[in-house]
C-alpha cells in the first residue's frame, strides 16, 4: 500500500496518515493482542464440525450467526478469530504466520469431529489454502466470495490434497475471476469442486445461504 501507484491520490487525505499509523502499530504488534475463538456445540451428539473463518474487518460472531442453522442439525460451530486489527472491534487475518494463528486456535478448542472449513472473503481464501495444502486436516471446504489475496489461486500439482470444495460467488463480485481460476486449477488437480455463481450478487452472502450450507455439507460428507 505504501508503494502502490493507484493509491497516490489518497496520500494527501488527512485520514491516510491515521490509517498508516494504525497499520504500522499493528505490524509492530502493539495492537495485536491474543483473541479466542467462539465454540458452539449443539444439543446431543456432534455429527461434524464447521470451522469458520470470518472476512476481513469482521468478527467471529458474524460467522456464528451465519452458521446458526448448522447447530440445529447437530453440527458444532467453531469460529476462529483473526488477530490483525482492522477497525474498532473488527479484525482480519495476518499476512504472515496465519497458519500458526489458526493452529494455535484449533489446539485451544481441542479435537474436532469431521471438520469442514467455511470462510467468507479473506477468510475464505485462507480456509481454502489451509485445506488444499494439507496444513489443516479437513473433510472439505465451503467458500463464500473467497478472496485469494497474495497467495493467489491454487497451482495444480499432484501434491494438492483432494479436499472437496464448494465455491459460492456472485456474478458481480470482484472476486469472481479468482473463483473461476481456482475451480479450473482444482479440477485439473483432481480435487472435487463445484462453482455456484449467483446472478446479480456482489461481494456478499446469498439470502438462501442456510439451504446452500445444508446442500454443501451433505455433498462433502455423503457425495
Amino acid at each position: 500500500m505504501l508503494q502502490d501507484p493507484d493509491l497516490e491520490n489518497l496520500r494527501s487525505h488527512p485520514e491516510w496518515q491515521r490509517l498508516l499509523n494504525a497499520s504500522m502499530k499493528g505490524a509492530r504488534g502493539e495492537l495485536n493482542v491474543p483473541r479466542s475463538p467462539i465454540d458452539k456445540s449443539p444439543q446431543g451428539d456432534v455429527r461434524a464440525t464447521l470451522v469458520a473463518f470470518h472476512g476481513g474487518a469482521e468478527r467471529p460472531d458474524m460467522m456464528v450467526d451465519r452458521c446458526a442453522s448448522a447447530l440445529e442439525r447437530g453440527w458444532r460451530v467453531v469460529a476462529l478469530h483473526g488477530t490483525a486489527p482492522a477497525a474498532a472491534e473488527r479484525f482480519g487475518w495476518p499476512l504472515i504466520n496465519c497458519e500458526q494463528v489458526v493452529t494455535q486456535h484449533l489446539e485451544e478448542v481441542g479435537d474436532l469431529v469431521a471438520p469442514i472449513m467455511i470462510g467468507f472473503s479473506q477468510g475464505g481464501g485462507l480456509a481454502g489454502h489451509l485445506a488444499w495444502s494439507g496444513h489443516i486436516a479437513s473433510a472439505g471446504v465451503i467458500l463464500v466470495a473467497p478472496a485469494m489475496g497474495i497467495r493467489g489461486v491454487p497451482i495444480p500439482n499432484p501434491q494438492t490434497c483432494p479436499v472437496k470444495t464448494y465455491l459460492l460467488v456472485g456474478s458481480d463480485d470482484w472476486a469472481l475471476d479468482d473463483s473461476r481460476h481456482a475451480t479450473e486449477a482444482l479440477d485439473q488437480s483432481g480435487v472435487p469442486v463445484r462453482l455456484d455463481v449467483r446472478p446479480g450478487m456482489g461481494h456478499d452472502w446469498p439470502g438462501d445461504f442456510d439451504e446452500i450450507l445444508q446442500r454443501g455439507m451433505e455433498w462433502i460428507l455423503n457425495g
